[in-house]
């Protein structure tokens, strides 16, 4: 079973369609607040792929307990 698969191919194109061509900028305040966490552990993997090397063993020492 596909989840995350569209079951026609008209139906992924108006996904699209409406990304590009109906982006509502006003509702990035809502996005944001509903899907802040989610946004902080991208935040949080963009951070700890730019650091360097040695901090980047700090921060998964660090992080290993909590798994």
């Amino acid at each position: 079973m596909d989840i995350f698969k569209a079951d026609l191919l008209t139906t992924a194109i108006d996904f699209l369609h409406q990304i590009f061509y109906n982006f509502y900028v006003q509702g990035w305040a809502k996005f944001s607040a509903n899907y802040a966490p989610v946004l902080a552990v991208m935040a949080f993997g963009f951070f700890i792929h730019m650091v360097p090397l040695r901090w980047n063993n700090i921060i998964v020492n660090l992080m290993t307990p909590w798994h």
